[in-house]
């Protein structure tokens, strides 16, 4: 039985009275009445509407939308006036300013006064209860108080993943050479494992975690700490190798959208960066990078010796909560244009807006209005560092709703020249002010260790008091207000790259495709979200632990480690597959892009008893090296009366030697399982098992119907080996 709430927004009212969203129904539906509704559902649009995350959305270049259909008479549309989109920031009205944005472009001049004052500024963004921190989403505490896996699937899916396993396959059948057998998602998410285990120990070049086990005499009765038990080193290489995001890309694409390659990553993530969070008050823009020297990827390579990763690095546009560090959007610094960018992350009506807000604004002030687009209207402050601040940036930032704050170069265009502080006064806590009334800015310099330039329309012009240690003792000093609130506001994207280079699998490898090391970049940044979420709902009320009590966890003295490293346990053990996901089976649903669905794949296995959700694979020949090579065989290939293969995964739970190949159904034995889409391995667990062939042990259940079927072809097989 499912439970389902309806509270659909609509931009119909019925009868001209009442709001249809406004009404919430609760229903009671059998789960393989929704499994069939949904079916059918994708068999009517999945020529004709995009919809939910597919996949085709997530890696064309324009987004396809149909019409919709016409409604009865009974329903009227509500005017643009009535009516705003629906969005988190709905309740939040816009700034009020005449000018649109390409009249900002064409300010000529600013009057700041160093006498005139201006008030505390109304309306800044605050949460119902009057906070102003970032917050975790009521419907989302329940994804990242469960495990560590679940946290990180809420901003990449199983799903996603799936299409990754599927992809990967199909790259190595068009690669020349010898094909490995395929991969399956169990294999990738120890794949994933790997990568993390690497960051946690280090033992210098990858081999070494295969064959260099010095570690393990150190201390007496230690066992083993090669990878070889998880995955053999061969395998690795392969899955490394074979890795693809998506399907080969044509020099069309590339040219139009130089990161084709893994757009499918970049999107998901994009349109997952905010879900489960409530930004607070302050953000943060700024850039951050990823070394790398490929001479491939030069068109999207950056050259800046300054920068302490490399001289050569990849360059993001990142705005991030100043309070959390969490990455609310990003983008990549490549050659595409706005709507490769953002195909299917917003609606095609506002990429049209974004274009026309920013067509002729500066290239540095498209980056900040591009990144804070999901914010648009919600009245939150923008940080940024002089590379982006202007006072135009200011009133641009106006025009969409939100505030700025930040330093500003001394040739900064409208920037007050008699405010700065000039090279004689040198002594620490000078300061120099002056505002803009119509405008609402308010520009000061302040000496510090250095001079700062400083201009907001988020903050009054009154002081403060800041600390500053002075030999061995802490000494106040004054300072504007403005000043104060962008050292404690502009941290974000700073904080999150101590933290994505911690544990980062993109600085940690080196690949040959170059797409693939950004790829290792945008899981860094997953990984990084899921962490903060994990922190977020592990200390709210809602995880199980009242006011003032700590979780088991809060006792570790590096929580940042222990979260890795959880991912790393359940990936190796399979728990990842008990995890909770916020997938709604219509993920990828769009079955004329080759993979199957997740529901459709869900439904196809519906069967199952349920087991093979918490079953380990590991490899018979590590498994069972003790073990004689008969025990290696197949046991679905020995009871179909097939040639068994030795090449197969043991489960441990079940005490069974499984391959996970696909063969032809026999149609002359309707007894044995006739799904010609499943391996052996889920032959064995959503089939045979339920119907008690074999009991718990592995061992054949000689009064099971199906056996005394077969029995006959068992026998006959068995007396032909024997003549031979």
């Amino acid at each position: 039985m499912v439970m389902v709430w309806l509270c659909q927004p609509c931009r119909l009212k019925y009868d001209g009275q009442i709001p249809l969203f406004k009404q919430n129904i609760t229903y009671q539906i059998e789960e393989d009445v929704v499994c069939r509704g949904v079916k059918h559902y994708v068999a009517i649009h999945q020529n004709s509407a995009e919809f939910g995350e597919s996949w085709s959305a997530l890696c064309s270049m324009v987004p396809k939308y149909t019409n919709i259909p016409q409604l009865t008479d009974e329903f009227d549309e509500v005017q643009e006036s009535e009516y705003r989109e629906w969005s988190v920031f709905r309740s939040q009205k816009e700034l009020q300013i005449d000018l649109c944005p390409a009249e900002v472009e064409l300010i000529q001049g600013m009057t700041f006064s160093p006498t005139a004052s201006l008030d505390e500024v109304p309306g800044l963004f605050a949460h119902p209860d009057g906070s102003t921190t970032t917050k975790l989403r009521e419907e989302s505490k329940h994804l990242f108080g469960k495990s560590a896996s679940s946290s990180f699937f809420a901003f990449i899916p199983i799903s996603f993943w799936k299409q990754v396993v599927t992809f990967s396959n199909g790259r190595a059948a068009e690669t020349s050479g010898q094909l490995g057998a395929p991969i399956e998602l169990e294999e990738l998410m120890i794949f994933l494992g790997i990568q993390w285990y690497m960051t946690l120990v280090d033992k210098g070049e990858m081999r070494n975690y295969w064959f260099d086990n010095e570690d393990s005499n150190i201390f007496p009765g230690q066992s083993s700490t090669s990878l070889a038990t998880v995955m053999s080193w061969k395998r690795y290489l392969y899955i490394r190798k074979i890795l693809s995001f998506r399907p080969r890309t044509s020099a069309e694409e590339l040219s139009s959208d130089p990161a084709a390659s893994i757009r499918p990553l970049i999107t998901i993530l994009k349109i997952r960066c905010c879900r489960h969070v409530i930004p607070g008050r302050d953000v943060a823009v700024d850039e951050a990078s990823i070394a790398s020297k490929s001479k491939y990827a030069r068109h999207i390579i950056v050259y800046n010796p300054r920068k302490p990763t490399g001289k050569y690095h990849f360059k993001l546009y990142v705005c991030c909560c100043s309070t959390t560090w969490i990455v609310l959007d990003f983008k990549l610094h490549c050659s595409s244009d706005l709507k490769n960018r953002l195909a299917n992350v917003i609606s095609p009506a506002e990429i049209d807006r974004l274009a026309a807000l920013t067509e002729k604004s500066s290239e540095i002030r498209k980056h900040v209005i591009e990144v804070t687009n999901s914010l648009r209207g919600s009245r939150r402050v923008v940080n940024t560092d002089n590379f982006y601040t202007s006072c135009l940036l200011l009133e641009s930032l106006r025009t969409v709703g939100l505030y700025g704050r930040g330093t500003v170069r001394s040739s900064s265009k409208h920037f007050p020249r008699y405010t700065m502080v000039g090279s004689t006064d040198t002594k620490r806590g000078t300061m120099k002010q002056g505002v803009c009334v119509e405008k609402h800015i308010v520009a000061a310099s302040w000496v510090d260790g250095s001079v700062v330039n400083v201009i907001s329309n988020a903050d009054d012009s009154g002081t403060t008091t800041v600390y500053r240690r002075i030999r061995q003792q802490r000494e106040p000093f004054k300072a504007p207000k403005c000043v104060s609130e962008y050292n404690t506001a502009m941290q974000g994207v700073d904080r999150h790259d101590q933290l994505r280079g911690r544990f980062s699998v993109a600085n940690g490898h080196t690949f040959k495709k170059w797409y693939k090391k950004l790829a290792m970049a945008m899981i860094d940044i997953a990984r990084c979200n899921a962490y903060i979420c994990h922190q977020m709902a592990r200390r709210s009320n809602h995880s199980g632990f009242s006011d003032g009590e700590d979780s088991p966890e809060s006792s570790r003295r590096d929580e940042h480690r222990a979260f890795v490293a959880s991912l790393v346990r359940e990936m190796f053990d399979g728990t990842w597959k008990e995890s909770l996901s916020d997938d709604d089976g219509m993920l990828f649903a769009n079955s004329n892009d080759g993979p199957t669905s997740s529901l459709c794949h869900a439904a196809n296995t519906a069967v199952s008893s349920g087991t093979n959700d918490v079953c380990v694979a590991r490899e018979s020949w590590i498994a069972l090296k003790d073990r004689s090579r008969a025990i290696r065989e197949c046991t679905v290939c020995r009871f179909e009366c097939r040639n068994p293969t030795q090449k197969t995964d043991y489960c441990e739970k079940h005490k069974a030697a499984l391959c996970k190949r696909t063969y032809p159904i026999d149609k002359s034995k309707p007894h044995l399982c006739q799904e010609a889409s499943w391996s052996c391995w889920q032959k064995y667990h959503g089939y045979y098992l339920p119907n008690l062939v074999y009991n718990l042990e592995g061992h054949l259940m000689r009064s099971s119907s199906i056996y005394k079927m077969q029995a006959p072809f068992l026998r006959s097989k068995a007396s032909k080996r024997t003549t031979r």
